[in-house]
Order: C-alpha cells, then sequence, then structure tokens
C-alpha cells in the first residue's frame, strides 16, 4: 500500500443489511436481529497500528426524543496481524507494517442487538443487549414506533497497545451509526354480551419498516 503524507485519518462505515423481529402473541419483543456490514479505514499514522478495539451500542428514539441508550458489546484488544473469528472478518495492514501506512478492518456482523429476557438465540453477540421491554405499543388499539439506532466505535492501537485515536497528531475515535424503525402494533380489546363467547383475547404484532 501506498505511503499517505497528508495528515493522520481515520473513518468508519456501517450499513444494516437486513432485520428481523420476533414478537410473541402478547405482544411483547423478543429478539430483534441484524445483518450489519461495517468498516474502518485509516492512514497516515506515524505510528502502526497493530491492535484494535471494537464498541457496539445502541440508542432507542420515540417521538424524536432519545429515551435508553447503552454500550452492548466490547470486543476486547485485538491484534490485527492475526485472524479474528467474527463471520465475515477481514483486516489489511501495510506488508512492511511501517509508519504511515494504510489499513482496514471490515466485518459482517450478526447481532441480536435487542432481547427480552430469559430469551436466547443461540448467538453470542453482543455480550448485553439491550432488553426488550424498552419496546411498547402502549394502551390498546395505540401504535408504537420506536427509532433503533445501533453505533460503533474504534479504537486503534499501536504495537505496545498504547491508543494512537485520540492522542496528539491523531484522528479522534472513528465512529459509525445505521437505524430502522420497529412498529408495534396493539389491536383494540372489544367485550361481546350475549350468545358467543364473551371474552375476546388481545393481539399484538410486530413489524420492522426501513
Amino acid at each position: 500500500m501506498l505511503a499517505n503524507t497528508g495528515p493522520a485519518s481515520a473513518t468508519a462505515q456501517s450499513s444494516i443489511e437486513d432485520t428481523e423481529t420476533v414478537a410473541t402473541d402478547d405482544g411483547e419483543i423478543q429478539c430483534i436481529n441484524t445483518k450489519t456490514a461495517r468498516r474502518v479505514s485509516w492512514d497516515g499514522f506515524e505510528k502502526p497500528v497493530k491492535y484494535t478495539q471494537i464498541f457496539v451500542g445502541v440508542e432507542l428514539y420515540q417521538n424524536g426524543n432519545q429515551f435508553a441508550t447503552k454500550w452492548i458489546h466490547d470486543t476486547d484488544i485485538f491484534s490485527l496481524t492475526g485472524t479474528w473469528s467474527a463471520p465475515g472478518e477481514e483486516t489489511s495492514l501495510g506488508d512492511d507494517h511501517e509508519a504511515k501506512q494504510s489499513g482496514y478492518v471490515a466485518s459482517d456482523a450478526d447481532c441480536d442487538l435487542i432481547q427480552a429476557s430469559g430469551y436466547s438465540s443461540g448467538s453470542s453477540f453482543p455480550d448485553d443487549p439491550m432488553p426488550a421491554n424498552r419496546l411498547y405499543a402502549g394502551q390498546d388499539g395505540k401504535t408504537g414506533k420506536t427509532k433503533v439506532l445501533l453505533k460503533s466505535q474504534y479504537r486503534l492501537y499501536d504495537t505496545n497497545q498504547n491508543e494512537l485515536t485520540g492522542a496528539s497528531g491523531y484522528p479522534d475515535r472513528p465512529k459509525a451509526s445505521s437505524s430502522f424503525v420497529v412498529t408495534v402494533n396493539s389491536q383494540e380489546t372489544t367485550t361481546r354480551f350475549g350468545g358467543g363467547d364473551g371474552e375476546r383475547d388481545t393481539s399484538y404484532n410486530a413489524t420492522v419498516d426501513g
């Protein structure tokens, strides 16, 4: 890779390729799973980047206002000269690991970012999902729309695992985010008198838009 003679730079990108929502008959969300593509790249660092660390978080918004935020995953510091077990993970460094090198980390992640207590899809990612009880429709006959923002923060380290991002002469920790909307519909409960069943159950469903 060619050396960069300009200032040090680092950028991050994130996109959500697919989303899936699982709901029970009573309308409580069990799990929201996303297929995300992430990438961080850097160039022009005076010291070679040998390690990185990725933090993943979730923010929830209703009516334009944030009402919940949580960091749900930390990869811990891992070496870029080896392999990382995340699905689709790809790392690239300059062949000689010299200063002023460029490089990137790219991955495809299958993430259960929101989960109900006690629910398990068998996925080990993330460490600590956002609680699913944050998503609700409210009263019968109402619709609850929640914007889900999935964010990533990257930290880059030198040979001795000293952080370069945020240090003097280096860019801040690169960040990236993607979002989608979860809509939970609560069907209004009705009561009948006279013949037939005098009670009807309330039913719910959940869908993901965008």
